[in-house]
């Protein structure tokens, strides 16, 4: 972890136990490496305290006591910065699951209502259920946020839609394990399938960022978003820089209007991030990073074939439906986004791609991949030096 991000953790620690050991709000100075005050309400939540802090202008006005995700599988509380129901659409007064035999009261979503605040689980009669209502203050949830039933309502029906919510802390059972680094195309596969949870891209066009973090961790370095990105090279070439003018913007204007240096970063960029990286801390002579052309049946004989192969990352259109192929002077291709390939195929012969945007269903499974040829197929792979 990244002494700033440690140091980070520690202000907000301090900040945590001044509040929850009796002092008035009136007298704990607020330290925080956020903007408490970026809207009318802000609210903020430490996954290593299990707690829920709720800000008016700028002053804590609520503390709750909550439960996050089981930091297992895909039940991990995702961190980060993000807008309470962004759309003004998520949120409500009951949902029932019948995939979780589970209902909760007063819920309100975040990150497209993938995620959300709610109450502790109640039963389809909406009576809760004692054995998850114990649990509060624990990590227990399958990702969501949960309140009592009278912090649920109070949240429900105070927090304003557009709210800023910063998530942060390490889920308690989830703290960094140094680890051999990942040599093995077997390990590498399952390395994944366990973590690839707590890798998810931070920002609405970090996807890059977050892959490179992906792949530093299987390395064994553990290495935050803002920092890699912090250390690409900016500019409007995304052949030598990673070119994005506002991070947390989308792809398109409020009028529609493409905003073409909101975009991302071509393969070399991503390359030299990651050597960067790799011979900072010493890796670069476990692996190697080659930026090839490989078509979709090249693709499947290095999972077949090749023992070295640990994976590799592929740009594709994010969207196809949405974008369509629309390319620009700089080669810019409308909807850039990109997916980590699993090293081995499913059971079928299909490809397993591990997509850094946050979702329930992953890995996901693709017989080819169209979009590639807007990029030439052009791929970063990444194997084990010999």
């Amino acid at each position: 972890m990244t002494a700033i991000k440690r140091l980070t953790g520690l202000l907000l620690t301090l900040f945590v136990y001044a509040a929850l050991t009796g002092q008035s709000n009136r007298d704990v100075k607020i330290i925080s490496p956020f903007n408490l005050a970026e809207t009318e309400y802000v609210v903020t939540v430490d996954l290593s305290q299990q707690r829920v802090f709720v800000y008016k202008e700028g002053e804590m006005i609520r503390t709750m006591v909550c439960s996050s995700g089981i930091p297992t599988a895909d039940n991990a509380t995702p961190t980060g910065r993000f807008i309470i129901d962004k759309s003004g659409k998520k949120r409500g007064e009951w949902f029932f699951s019948k995939t979780f035999h589970e209902g909760a009261e007063y819920w309100v979503g975040f990150i497209g209502g993938i995620y959300l605040f709610h109450s502790v689980p109640m039963t389809e009669d909406r009576v809760v259920i004692h054995e998850q209502e114990t649990l509060l203050g624990r990590p227990s949830s399958h990702g969501c946020i949960r309140l009592s039933v009278e912090d649920a309502q109070w949240f429900y029906e105070n927090v304003p839609s557009g709210s800023i919510l910063h998530i942060y802390g390490i889920t308690p059972g989830e703290e960094w394990l140094p680890h051999p680094p990942i040599t093995e195309k077997k390990d590498a596969a399952d390395w994944l399938t366990h973590n690839h949870q707590s890798y998810y891209q931070q920002h609405v066009l970090s996807c890059e960022a977050a892959l490179i973090r992906l792949f530093l961790a299987m390395a064994d370095i553990e290495e935050d978003e803002d920092t890699i990105l912090d250390r690409m090279p900016k500019g409007f070439d995304p052949e030598t820089t990673f070119v994005c003018t506002n991070i947390d913007q989308g792809r398109r204007g409020k009028d529609g209007e493409i905003l073409w240096d909101n975009y991302g970063a071509h393969p070399p960029v991503v390359k030299d991030s990651l050597e960067y990286w790799l011979s900072l801390n010493g890796k670069d002579d476990l692996y190697e990073i080659r930026e090839e052309i490989l078509s979709d049946g090249e693709l499947k004989d290095l999972c077949l074939h090749d023992e070295s192969f640990l994976g590799a990352i592929i740009w594709v259109i994010g969207h196809p439906t949405r974008w369509g192929p629309k390319i620009n002077e700089r080669g810019m291709v409308l909807g850039e986004h990109v997916r980590y390939l699993n090293p081995e195929l499913d059971d079928s012969g299909d490809f397993l791609i591990w997509d850094p945007e946050i979702s329930t269903d992953q890995p996901r499974h693709y017989t080819e991949f169209p979009t590639r040829a807007a990029f030439e197929n052009r791929v970063l792979t990444i194997r084990t030096r010999e």
